[in-house]
């Protein structure tokens, strides 16, 4: 059955002329630095600002969870921070909570050796997370580079 409304709806005859393909090539998910949670420590321990979140008190490790659409394939993931030293990781995590490293760096290098890259939302959860990360140290955000 077609529905044909006078004069369009939105710019469309009828709803034939609706667009249900799912839009392929590369695509980035950015992550502000607020978007990484502090793992340990008491939160006023860390600060959080436009330019991301701080390290106010004493050194830990952050976490910022992933959503990424289901069947995509990562390309590239990268962190960017004030301390080149500071480590990052990617994973995957199973429902018994079992995680698996995908990528892994230091802050401001992209890793484009993905371990496992297709993304499978029916088995797994998806984390960036930082290692200890050192007083006046910052976190400005994270980007992944996937494929659909």
């Amino acid at each position: 059955m077609v529905i044909d409304i006078p004069g369009g709806l939105f710019g469309q005859r009828d709803v034939r002329e609706t667009n249900t393909t799912t839009p392929s090539g590369t695509s980035y998910l950015n992550i502000h630095g607020t978007g990484f949670i502090p793992r340990n420590p008491d939160i006023d321990d860390s600060s959080y600002g436009t330019d991301g979140v701080a390290v106010a008190t004493t050194t830990f490790d952050f976490q910022a969870n992933l959503i990424l659409p289901h069947g995509a394939t990562i390309t590239g993931v990268i962190v960017y921070g004030a301390d080149s030293a500071d480590t990052w990781t990617m994973s995957h995590v199973n429902s018994a909570g079992s995680a698996t490293t995908m990528a892994s760096g230091t802050f401001g290098t992209e890793d484009t050796s993905i371990t496992n890259p297709i993304i499978d939302n029916q088995q797994f959860s998806y984390m960036l997370q930082t290692g200890n990360v050192a007083v006046a140290d910052d976190i400005n955000g994270a980007r992944v580079t996937y494929t659909i």
